[in-house]
């Protein structure tokens, strides 16, 4: 590496250290900037890094906290029931996180004697941990000198070496791991400049549409999209995708102590083994009348159905266009699959969608 780069990449990892260390938020498991004698719990940083995945911090910390009083050591999770595990999730979304942190957590305590591997390597052969988590454990708990690469640092590292040029998924990815090697090799504290570098990316190197604010950037001094005037334009606007639409009809019925009924959705495929609302899902709009034969096999009077209003969920592969209607149960002796009533106050004690959620609502509202 010529002189001048490696000249580069030292002063970006020692401005960004500097920084990161004025500017850390204090979020829970980020115990050794709260007490720095208290180093970092491997375990609760995988729980953390399993939330944070694709959702807003401000929703993961109030979910962490409860899981964390819940299942304090990875050992207490390895022994729960998977149904009391997606309970807890609810309302955190992309479930197949919980069952691979489930998952995890009995590959630790049966074949690593109930601590976590200390190596990115190692951690990357657990059960649903990829190369991004992998690497944030070992570098920001265990001090291992390894890169780690999500949409924050990806976006931090093509603004800072002015990368426009980069469009397509693999070119950029390929870039954004082998930049982020050769910068951590100059970093005094890999895992300081690593969690920096994804500070950086959710606090000031901003995703569009929002603006990044780049007067309060520690970096701005190297980075060549800035130098450019090109940073609003890096990363690439990504080629949308088309995505399929499913049509759903779900109806909401409530016994005389007010409780719903929900049934179990099947074990594999979206939102397997969650509780619902009986709902029939198709690929076409749903006609009235599929959607009365639908009530009367699920033991619910077809007259009764009133409808309550309609959304639309998205889902990362999918977008879900929810017809909501309420429908009065009546006694049948049709085979059914598991069903339970479940009081309002009861239904943040099993695992549901988000989707489910607002049909619960929406049915539920006063006009």
């Amino acid at each position: 590496m010529p002189r001048t780069a490696e000249t580069r990449n030292k002063a970006i990892t020692a401005a960004l250290a500097a920084w990161f260390e004025r500017a850390v938020r204090p979020l829970p498991w980020r115990t050794d900037f709260a007490t720095p004698a208290s180093p970092r719990d491997p375990y609760h940083n995988l729980v953390a890094e399993a939330m944070a995945q694709q959702t807003q911090l401000s929703r993961v910390i109030p979910k962490y906290e409860r899981f964390i009083e819940r299942y304090p050591t990875v050992a207490d999770l390895a022994a729960a029931d998977e149904a009391d595990v997606l309970a807890l999730w609810s309302g955190l979304g992309y479930y197949r996180r919980a069952r691979s942190l489930h998952a995890a957590a009995k590959s630790v305590v049966t074949e690593h004697g109930g601590s976590l591997p200390r190596t990115a390597e190692a951690l990357a052969a657990l059960p649903g941990v990829g190369r991004y988590t992998a690497g944030s454990l070992a570098s920001i708990v265990f001090g291992e000198r390894t890169p780690l690469v999500d949409g924050n640092v990806t976006r931090v590292l093509l603004r800072i070496d002015g990368r426009g040029d980069l469009r397509e998924p693999k070119p950029v990815a390929g870039f954004a791991w082998s930049r982020a090697a050769e910068l951590v090799a100059h970093a005094e504290r890999p895992g300081r400049f690593n969690e920096g570098m994804m500070e950086l990316g959710a606090t000031i190197c901003a995703a569009p549409p929002a603006k990044p604010h780049c007067p309060n950037c520690p970096l701005r001094a190297w980075c060549k999209a800035y130098t450019e005037g090109t940073q609003d334009r890096i990363p690439a606007p990504k080629r949308a995708k088309a995505t399929p639409t499913v049509h759903c009809a779900t109806l909401v019925a409530r016994d005389r102590q007010g409780r719903f009924l929900l049934e179990q959705r099947p074990p594999n495929g979206m939102w397997a083994s969650m509780w619902q609302c009986p709902t029939f899902e198709r690929d076409a709009p749903i006609a009235a009348a599929d959607l009365r034969a639908f009530a009367q096999m699920r033991c619910m009077d077809p007259a009764s159905l009133v409808k309550a209003g309609a959304f639309t969920h998205q889902t990362t592969h999918r977008t879900m266009e929810f017809g909501v209607f309420t429908a009065t149960p009546v006694a049948c002796t049709r085979k059914r699959g598991p069903i339970r009533w479940v009081s309002r106050g009861e239904i943040g004690t099993v695992g549901i969608s988000n989707a489910q959620l607002k049909v619960i609502k929406l049915a539920t509202q006063k006009p």
